[in-house]
């Protein structure tokens, strides 16, 4: 049986509707995949191949004659927000914040994806974004945001060269990101904890890096 990463997400859910790290989201979805898939081999944090092993995938999942390579984005809001208790225990859903360059990451992401499954050093990758900040699904107010390439709200169509302004640049230069593929954003709900939404956002990479809707797996 394959796995089928939106009804995956659904279940996990279900049982975890909030998380108290990336980390942590991490594990949960790796305990998920191996509760319904007893076979899969996993491994967390595994160092990505011909790299210098400073570079990690957060999951790496071989499963009847595939590999799925993964990685994960739980990113919470910048504002007060309360402490929830869910089955006994408390979460936070808030005060992380925005970073200017966390949609570039999540983007940048999705291009190591490609990358393993260029060099066939995975069947399959996926990038998930997990999130209660409606500003991430949501399109900017403003037209001048300097991380305007790097959007990623509802609708929004990911391909070729992607660049921050001059305005935005720093020493490093925030290089120029390359998609062989394109891609549409297309967010999930995920789970409502005491009026706050999560959304999910999956981008799936597979050999033929065409365009896909984020919520399909293969068949």
């Amino acid at each position: 049986m394959p796995i089928v990463i939106d009804s995956l997400l659904e279940r996990l859910a279900a049982k975890r509707p909030v998380f108290h790290s990336e980390c942590d989201f991490q594990f949960a979805l790796a305990w998920q995949i191996r509760e319904e898939h007893p076979a899969a081999r996993i491994r967390l944090e595994r160092p990505v191949p011909d790299c210098d092993h400073t570079e990690f995938t957060d999951l790496l999942v071989h499963l009847d004659h595939e590999t799925w390579a993964v990685e994960l984005k739980y990113k919470l809001p910048q504002r007060s927000c309360p402490e929830v208790l869910v089955e006994g225990e408390r979460f936070r859903l808030g005060d992380q914040g925005q970073s200017l360059v966390a949609r570039c990451e999540y983007i940048k992401d999705v291009c190591r994806m490609e990358q393993l499954v260029a060099a066939q050093h995975a069947t399959v990758g996926i990038a998930i974004m997990l999130t209660n900040d409606a500003g991430y699904w949501q399109p900017a107010k403003r037209d001048d945001q300097k991380d305007r390439a790097f959007r990623i709200h509802e609708g929004r169509i990911l391909r070729g060269e992607l660049g921050w302004p001059p305005e935005a640049r720093t020493g490093d230069g925030r290089p120029t990101l390359s998609l062989r593929g394109q891609y549409t954003c297309a967010w999930q709900d995920y789970s409502i904890v005491q009026g706050s939404k999560f959304r999910a956002l999956v981008t799936r990479v597979d050999g033929s890096m065409s365009d896909h809707n984020h919520m399909k797996t293969p068949n």
